[in-house]
């Protein structure tokens, strides 16, 4: 019986990683070639180089920018159009992603790329002109780097790792919700013995000032750094998070589908109409504005995380959980198996508590690619169960077909 069961799971492995090939293929294809020009953020960051070019470098940080994401993407809109230029940035990004475990962690296993094409065919955002995919794939080879360091004592290049750390921190302010999790790498990296004074600890450093020096103009006329910013028109008088607050109020009483956000002029005629102190104006105000909407949003909203995990890693996600708890279980908190999982339920139980409104697969990327290494990591030393790489090759299959069938589908809409 276990013979039989190895083998089919040996079929619906080759099945499974073929056609996350595919499902990959499709995907880029029809994300970067199909979707129009400037759609969800792209706009704001086409929109960025034009200001760069109009009005010079200087005044650019100074109104804030990604300044990392810019400097990579500038040179390549004087060739062609912002989006390309943008897109064109991602794909070389990707490139790099697939580069950097291929030739520097050395993972050769054709079913990695299978579990991480999969994943890659799911996030339209890496295809889109923003800057997630420079920061996620910062964060993914840091936590790599890290995770191969504490549980294998094998750093790959240090130097890269920590570089590509400090990219991630000038990239995007939603690095600030990755903290906690970083904290917990530098713990453990510092309990398995890792050295952070040494000299490939050098080029990152550098790296560090030359990114503050960047961004003088911005911390000059804004006191903090230079980062992407959905602002308001000034004249409006609100904040992004107020119009978050009131797209979940807006939800809840039925007046607006989920996934939406009401437009700034309806954010300002609300408050016009209750009061400027009826909507949060700072993340903690958001937290403690309704304790019991507060505790209600996290439930959902970790529930909708598990939910979006499950459609984009199947039962991968599920596995570094049943390891926390395994060890939990067996009283082994020093355990460096612990490391990825806590990670996860760090960012998400964080996100999940501080997002009011709903909760974006995307913002997720940089815990679930490392995800994938742990699972794909511990099935090669067999500490996967058999009926359980089988569930997940199914799930995979019917998962892939499925995006497939929604591109598709997608496509003959938009183009009877």
């Amino acid at each position: 019986m276990k013979q039989i069961l190895r083998i089919n799971t040996d079929r619906l492995k080759k099945a499974a990683c073929l056609l996350s090939f595919v499902y990959l293929f499709i995907a880029y294809v029809y994300f970067y070639f199909f979707t129009p020009a400037s759609s969800g953020d792209e706009w704001l960051f086409v929109s960025d180089l034009d200001y760069i070019k109009a009005h010079g470098w200087m005044a650019a940080v100074e109104k804030s920018i990604s300044v990392p994401y810019m400097i990579i993407s500038l040179p390549f809109s004087f060739i062609m159009e912002n989006y390309v230029a943008l897109r064109l940035t991602n794909f070389l990004l990707v490139f790099f992603l697939l580069i950097y475990f291929f030739k520097i962690a050395k993972i050769r296993s054709l079913y990695f790329y299978g579990y991480l094409s999969f994943f890659l065919a799911t996030s339209a955002v890496f295809c889109g002109g923003t800057n997630d995919t420079l920061f996620f794939i910062s964060l993914i080879i840091f936590f790599s780097e890290a995770y191969l360091y504490i549980v294998y004592r094998k750093m790959n290049n240090t130097t890269l790792a920590f570089t590509m750390l400090v990219v991630a921190i000038f990239t995007r302010e939603l690095v600030f919700v990755y903290f906690p999790a970083l904290i917990l790498a530098f713990f453990f990296l510092y309990k398995t013995g890792f050295r952070f004074f040494q000299n490939k600890m050098l080029l990152p450093f550098a790296v560090f000032c030359l990114f503050v020096t960047i961004n003088i103009p911005c911390l000059q006329s804004r006191g903090k750094l230079s980062y992407d910013d959905k602002v308001a028109p000034s004249s409006l008088g609100v904040n992004w998070r107020q119009r978050q607050y009131l797209a979940q109020l807006m939800v809840n009483e039925g007046k607006l589908d989920n996934f939406q956000h009401p437009s700034w002029d309806e954010t300002r005629a609300y408050l016009d109409k209750h009061g400027n102190a009826a909507l949060p104006r700072t993340l903690l105000e958001g937290i403690t504005f309704d304790y019991k909407m507060t505790a209600t949003e996290f439930v959902k909203d970790f529930g909708f995380s598990l939910f979006f995990g499950f459609r984009q890693l199947a039962l991968m996600l599920f596995f570094p959980f049943i390891i926390l708890f395994a060890r939990i279980y067996k009283r082994d908190f020093r355990s460096p198996d612990m490391f990825i999982p806590l990670i996860m339920l760090s960012v998400m139980a964080i996100l999940s508590l501080i997002v009011v409104s709903y909760i974006e697969p995307r913002w997720f990327i940089g815990i679930f690619v490392p995800a994938i290494l742990f699972y794909y990591m511990n099935q090669r030393q067999g500490k996967v169960r058999q009926w359980y790489l089988t569930a997940n090759y199914v799930l995979v299959i019917l998962f892939a077909f499925y995006g497939m069938y929604g591109i598709a589908k997608s496509y003959l809409n938009n183009h009877p």
